[in-house]
């Protein structure tokens, strides 16, 4: 885990009974309202040497799912070497989710399992709802989705952009390529899935009886100082471009629109959160609300403005 997240949290583990299956609990040192549950998970191959009981990981995992559900659980992330193609995730008719795109088209029986573990946890997968999906594993053997993020209905909405980033635009993007041996890169052959997310609904405070009563807490970007490299990573310009292609080959009908625009947004703020300064602004029922509307159209026109101009 990075340094940069063990300064600003307490990590502990909830349980690692079971083996492939780690909770952790993530306690922020500042804001104490600020605690989240993640799961990390590994399940080996269909007729692996390492024999696991696929059913009884999933079933495993999904008491652990009950027995944390009022633990704020975020986000579940991990190799399943799981392939579900297009298998639903969630319960047609009842649940309601954008659709999932998918580059890989096979199914095996672990992606049946881990397809109807979802359906009963009340969570569904990230990759192809958010971003541009691609295969997490690459070999001379073939390549596949087996690697995934999953969360609950609530936290999609919180995920501002999702990435799945292969070993050489990796070394790229950390300006390693010439520094690490060319031929031991190649040779890796899962990707690391990479999302941001959005911290609002993080900090949501807890009303005191206070003259100036903390009702909301938002994070706020400050731009003042925009670096030259703002969007000009390698996994950018896919996202971006992927953006400009689904545009250009659409019906241009208004949903098209705001489809386009609404993953143009994502991207933006999910490079603001990762590169630019941030402060946590406090917002008080005693503040002026007619200002705070008044604020809120001019910010809402102006991003109207902004993208037809482009």
């Amino acid at each position: 885990m990075k340094k940069t997240v063990l300064d600003l949290y307490e990590v502990s583990i909830l349980n690692n009974t079971y083996e492939g299956i780690l909770w952790l609990k993530l306690s922020h040192r500042h804001i104490p309202e600020c605690v989240s549950t993640i799961c990390v998970c590994y399940l080996p191959p269909e007729n692996s040497s390492r024999h696991v009981d696929a059913a009884d990981f999933f079933d495993t995992l999904l008491s652990h799912v009950y027995s944390y559900q009022n633990s704020n659980i975020r986000y579940i992330c991990g190799d399943f070497n799981s392939r579900c193609a297009k298998l639903l995730d969630y319960v047609e008719g009842v649940d309601c989710l954008p659709d999932r795109n998918t580059v890989d088209n096979t199914v095996n029986n672990h992606g049946r399992l881990f397809c109807e573990f979802l359906i009963n946890a009340n969570i569904c997968i990230v990759n192809g709802r958010k971003g541009a999906d691609d295969f997490t594993y690459v070999s001379t053997r073939g390549a596949s989705v087996v690697d995934y993020c999953i969360c609950n209905y609530e936290c999609l909405d919180s995920i501002l952009c999702f990435k799945v980033m292969r070993p050489n635009s990796l070394v790229e993007e950390a300006g390693l390529a010439g520094v690490l041996d060319a031929v031991a890169v190649g040779k890796l052959d899962h990707s690391m899935l990479v999302w941001s997310i959005n911290l609002d609904s993080y900090y949501r405070a807890t009303p005191t009886h206070d003259t100036d009563t903390v009702i909301d807490c938002v994070l706020k970007c400050d731009t003042g100082w925009v670096p030259d490299s703002f969007l000009a990573s390698e996994g950018n310009r896919i996202l971006l471009n992927d953006i400009i292609t689904e545009l250009e080959t659409s019906d241009h009908q208004q949903c098209d629109i705001d489809s386009a625009f609404s993953s143009f947004r994502d991207t933006v703020l999910c490079e603001m959160y990762s590169t630019l300064p941030t402060r946590r602004v406090v917002l008080t029922s005693n503040q002026n609300a007619k200002k705070r509307l008044e604020l809120q159209a001019v910010v809402t026109v102006a991003k109207t403005i902004s993208w037809w101009q482009v």
